[in-house]
C-alpha cells in the first residue's frame, strides 16, 4: 500500500521547487491558483494532498508556459499478427 503522507511530501516538494525555479512567490501562485498562501504552503510541505484537478491542471499564465494534463495517455499497440 502507497504511504499518501510520503506521496504528498513528494509532490508538494516538487510544486516548490516548480515555483522556486520560475521565481515565484508563495503569495502570486496562491492568488493565480485560486487558494490562499496557507493552503500552498500545507500542499507544499505535503500537511494538505494535491488532490482537486484544478489544482493540478494549472492555468498555463502560472508557469509562463503551455498548461499541461497531467493525465497519462495512452498510445495504441499494434500487434503483430
Amino acid at each position: 500500500m502507497v504511504d499518501t503522507t510520503e506521496a504528498n511530501v513528494t509532490i508538494g516538494r516538487r510544486l516548490r521547487r516548480i515555483r522556486l525555479w520560475r521565481r515565484k512567490s508563495q503569495a502570486v501562485v496562491a492568488g493565480l491558483a485560486g487558494i490562499s498562501e496557507s493552503y500552498l504552503s500545507l500542499l507544499e510541505t505535503g500537511k494538505r494532498a494535491l488532490n482537486r484537478r484544478s489544482l493540478i491542471v494549472v492555468p498555463a499564465p502560472l508557469w509562463d508556459g503551455p498548461c499541461a494534463d497531467p493525465r497519462p495517455t495512452v498510445t495504441p499497440i499494434a500487434w503483430a499478427t
